[in-house]
């Protein structure tokens, strides 16, 4: 199957499954990863923002938003939940790396370079941040 139709097919279950559980986080989140996927970003902003309304704390789910602002462009609000997913993980390495790209984005080297290195220390075994770092 192509790999758009089982995103399209996915969000059809979430939607299934929001109708009989509305108050499910981790469903409104897997709903706002395939609308990300099939380039649906501001749809996706929006699931993620209902999954941190029904659980604040919400790692994965900070981290999804930010990405989704990323993509549209959104450098600086992608920043402010990559910090608020960082606050509530401050291991959370996944979202320091979005962090620094979205730093780049906004010719904000100095300050990419510092997540990065941040990053690196928490987990020097993540070879795409060294990459990215290298590379912007």
């Amino acid at each position: 199957m192509h790999k758009r139709e089982k995103f399209e097919d996915a969000i059809k279950v979430y939607d299934e499954s929001l109708g009989l559980n509305p108050a499910s986080a981790q469903v409104w989140n897997n709903k706002g990863v395939a609308l990300h996927n099939l380039g649906k970003y501001e749809e996706a902003v929006k699931a993620y923002e209902e999954a941190i309304k029904l659980n604040p704390g919400y790692v994965k789910a900070w981290n999804n938003k930010g990405n989704s602002l990323d993509d549209l462009g959104k450098h600086g609000d992608a920043i402010k939940a990559y910090d608020q997913a960082i606050k509530l993980d401050s291991k959370f390495t996944e979202a320091m790396n979005s962090k620094g790209v979205a730093l780049m984005d906004l010719a904000m080297q100095e300050e990419a370079i510092k997540i990065f290195d941040e990053a690196i220390k928490i987990d020097r075994n993540d070879a795409k941040r060294g990459f990215i770092k290298g590379w912007h």
